[in-house]
């Protein structure tokens, strides 16, 4: 057995800190201990020094968007509350419950660490545990109120359990890594747009075609775990040859696969809860599964005769040379599982947003160009910020080059107006020390 990780240390989160919010000095980038960069002035250091100590707000990003969502904690709470009543998926536990599972837990992975390699188990083990925790991101692109007029009632929230440094954390990396070797042998899944937009030359489509995308609906909630776990075990008796096992067993990975499965307990303001079904988000098992089930959801559909299908875990894609098709696809999809539910989107003037691109045929050829979403703030670095120059000329030509990797020819001045409308927007000028739009 020798599956190693390179590294297991922790972060530690007081250690760019220890230099004191006076000691760094004026300077924006100052070096604070071990090699870490401070990029706040003391102003700004002393600004969040002060808000982090006013307990009666909450602060986060936004679920889509990259939002700075500022919040009372009240309404955090209650929000986060009022989504964990919904006893279809959630139900609370006592501190006892959430000791036992664990102490279960930790019993099925010191069975499989009892065969493996002491140098390996001692790198994997963890004695002292986090308790997963579940926090939320707000839906702002949902609300129907913001301001004061906000409340639990008009907000919306995506749950994430966070199992970082948790009971399931390093036993669900080994399994994830061996398990995300899986995912080329489905034959629909998207590594990301680039795959898409190469395939997408490949479409030999001329007069009339149709194409839509299709989403699955909370999908990692309405996952079936068994007919999940069934599908893996599938998969490795048609594949297990052609994959990295790391020395592992065949037998091991699915028993620490069911544990961590198992595991579902978290807790959130000193309440231990379950979650009943479906995956966590946050999880990081829950990518590759469902990569992986959805494939077995897909299987039926394969007899419809598409040009092209394509999925990004829960994003599908199709193109097909009649509407009927689509239609008898889309119903496929929505016949195979009780819990799974697609909901379908078709262009706009010819224009079909998907993952980060737009794709429209006209005259027997498609035409991509760069996409953002209309609750996307663009957020980037910012030119006036005190990050490092460097960091700042990266983020001109990571914009540039994404612009123009999603468009095809005819559409480049598109993207690229796009890319510079934005940067402008973040305050970056036509040029830095020589780096031009």
């Amino acid at each position: 057995m020798s599956f190693e990780k390179s590294r297991f240390t922790r972060a530690d989160p007081g250690r760019a800190d220890r230099a004191g919010p006076g000691r760094a000095g004026p300077n924006c980038e100052t070096e604070v201990g071990f090699g870490y960069h401070n990029n706040l002035n003391l102003k700004c250091r002393t600004a969040l020094a002060t808000l982090s100590e006013n307990k009666k707000y909450h602060y986060s990003v936004s679920d889509k968007g990259g939002e700075f969502v500022v919040a009372t904690r009240d309404l955090y709470e209650a929000a986060m509350v009022k989504h964990l009543s919904d006893n279809s998926t959630y139900g609370k536990i006592s501190k006892r419950d959430y000791t036992n599972n664990y102490k279960a837990l930790q019993t099925d992975i010191d069975q499989v660490y009892y065969f493996w390699d002491p140098k390996t188990v001692r790198r994997l083990a963890d004695n002292h545990p986090a308790i997963n925790t579940i926090y939320g991101l707000f839906k702002t692109h949902k609300f129907t109120q913001r301001g004061v007029d906000a409340t639990n009632d008009n907000v919306k929230i995506r749950p994430i359990i966070s199992g970082s440094g948790g009971p399931t954390d390093r036993p669900s990396w080994v399994v994830s890594t061996i398990l995300s070797q899986l995912t080329k042998f489905v034959g629909a899944h998207l590594e990301n747009t680039a795959h898409l937009l190469t395939d997408l030359n490949r479409v030999k489509a001329k007069g009339e075609i149709h194409y839509e995308s299709f989403d699955v609906e909370s999908l990692y909630t309405n996952i079936h775990n068994q007919s999940a776990l069934e599908a893996v075990k599938r998969k490795l008796h048609r594949h297990g040859r052609q994959i990295e096992w790391y020395g592992i067993s065949s037998g091991h990975l699915i028993q620490l696969l069911e544990a961590v499965i198992r595991f579902n307990s978290f807790q959130f303001a000193g309440t231990f809860y379950i979650q009943k079904r479906g995956l966590a988000m946050g999880s990081r098992l829950a990518p590759v599964l469902a990569v992986i089930y959805m494939d077995t959801i897909e299987t039926p559909s394969n007899v419809y005769p598409t040009l092209l299908y394509r999925r990004y875990i829960d994003d599908i894609f199709v193109i097909a040379e009649s509407k009927t098709t689509l239609d008898d696809v889309f119903l496929s999809l929505n016949s195979q599982a009780d819990t799974i539910r697609l909901t379908r989107e078709t262009p706009t003037e010819g224009w079909l947003p998907f993952l980060n691109c737009e794709i429209r045929h006209k005259n027997d050829a498609f035409s991509t160009r760069w996409y953002r979403k209309p609750s996307n703030k663009n957020i980037l670095i910012r030119f006036d910020s005190c990050q490092p120059k460097q960091h700042k000329i990266n983020t001109i030509r990571t914009t540039q080059r994404t612009a123009v990797a999603n468009s095809t020819f005819d559409n480049i001045k598109y993207s690229k107006d796009l890319a510079e409308n934005i940067l402008r927007k973040n305050g970056y000028l036509t040029t830095v020390k020589g780096v031009p739009y």
